[in-house]
């Protein structure tokens, strides 16, 4: 379901920017002049959809080491984790020079959950046995840096290319205080991401803004595929204020090994954002 909307979505703003590039003309309409560009927002999460597996460390037959494979967990469904959650959220832009501009972006997103199991889970090196009522957290915490180089750059339209690195440190957890038993598991995935920033003046008010990031790559301890599509529409209230709105789709699909433990995770979400923007 996610995919389908993501692929319209991506169609759709396709679309609009070659519209746009194309039917760019002088006009009172223009992109405002910005050197810095700070905004805060609060951010809402929905149809967020998590697995995940944590394998412990075992010592494999022959002394040589191995892995106790643990069980994929269906958040929602099994440990019911939250499919929604308000978030605050922070992002600045720098317009460095002509034609390029830095992103700073950060968030902290925690889902919870409470229920009885069903059937027995194996998570890291503990196993969780059915009928034990358990507590469970998933924790994203990101931070997004991206540079941007602006091929197009008119009074009403600019689209560039920007290379990027997302910082995501992901931490989850199960524990049932009925028996005494606990595991939780920590790790940060570094991903560099290829994308785009486009911007363009609808009117001398409204703002539109796309930006989409992907990236498919495997290195060291790390194995992932991260898909950020973004969306925007902003009112200008004055030279120095705006408002918006946006929306989001994010994906990523990572395995991260580190110590004694191995994580592979997926986990999607489609967000909306309300900010206000204060430019100078």
């Amino acid at each position: 379901m996610h995919t389908t909307r993501l692929a319209a979505v991506i169609f759709t703003a396709s679309l609009f920017i070659v519209n746009a590039l194309a039917a760019d003309t002088a006009a009172s309409s223009e992109l405002p002049i910005e050197r810095f560009n700070l905004r805060a927002s609060g951010f809402f999460a929905t149809n967020i959809d998590t697995r995940i597996r944590v394998d412990g460390h075992i010592n494999a037959p022959g002394g040589g080491p191995g892995w106790d494979f643990g069980t994929t967990i269906d958040l929602a469904d099994q440990l019911n984790v939250e499919t929604s959650v308000n978030v605050f959220r922070a992002e600045a832009m720098w317009n460095i020079g002509a034609r390029h501009r830095l992103d700073l972006a950060w968030f902290d997103m925690e889902e919870n959950g409470h229920t009885v199991l069903t059937r027995d889970i194996d998570f890291g090196d503990v196993d969780f046995t059915a009928s034990v009522p358990v507590d469970s957290y998933f924790r994203t915490n990101i931070l997004r840096l991206a540079y941007t180089y602006y091929f197009v750059e008119k009074p009403r339209v600019q689209f560039g290319l920007s290379l990027g690195l997302h910082v995501m440190k992901v931490a989850s957890g199960i524990s049932s205080t009925n028996v005494g038993v606990s595991e939780s598991v920590g790790v940060t995935a570094p991903f560099p991401v290829l994308g785009f920033n486009f911007d363009y003046a609808a009117t001398s008010k409204l703002l539109l803004r796309v930006h989409g990031e992907y990236l498919k790559l495997s290195y060291d301890n790390y194995d992932g595929e991260l898909t950020d599509f973004y969306g925007a529409a902003e009112w200008r209230l004055n030279h120095n204020w705006s408002l918006g709105g946006g929306i989001e789709y994010f994906d990523i699909n990572i395995v991260v090994t580190k110590d004694r433990v191995r994580l592979a995770a997926e986990h999607n979400w489609i967000g909306y954002q309300i900010y206000a923007s204060f430019r100078f």
